[in-house]
């Protein structure tokens, strides 16, 4: 039960991001716990792209605050940690084609995001 609701509250998370909101699970009047918020900002900081993938993904950080992503298949099997430096570029060859998360963390350790990924 812990791992449906963790694969929901991600894909939730991940689908807001996409669409420049983001929902939290606070206690509102909302039957379901779910609040809309404003965007923070109108320009992402951070994207990874192209999103879905074939080969490679290229990490963008536009204000440097990223040290690490690292890639997990939906199992939650950590894959990779990959170390961020402004733009990097990981080849995604070497993994089946499906649904991947990426979690990226500043210096302190700290999620900053997660991100769904679709390999092809």
């Amino acid at each position: 039960m812990k791992h449906i609701l963790l694969f929901i509250f991600i894909c939730i998370s991940t689908c807001a991001a996409a669409q420049s909101f983001s929902y939290s699970f606070v206690a509102d009047n909302d039957e379901y716990g779910i609040s809309n918020v404003s965007p923070k900002s109108a320009e992402p900081s951070i994207t990874i792209y192209p999103n879905p993938t074939t080969d490679f993904i290229n990490i963008h950080d536009k204000n440097g605050v990223i040290s690490t992503a690292t890639l997990f298949n939906l199992l939650g099997k950590e894959l990779v940690s990959i170390r961020v430096d402004g733009t990097s570029t990981y080849d995604m060859m070497d993994h089946d084609k499906g649904i991947y998360l990426v979690q990226l963390k500043d210096n302190q350790g700290q999620i900053l995001q997660t991100v769904r990924l679709k390999k092809i």
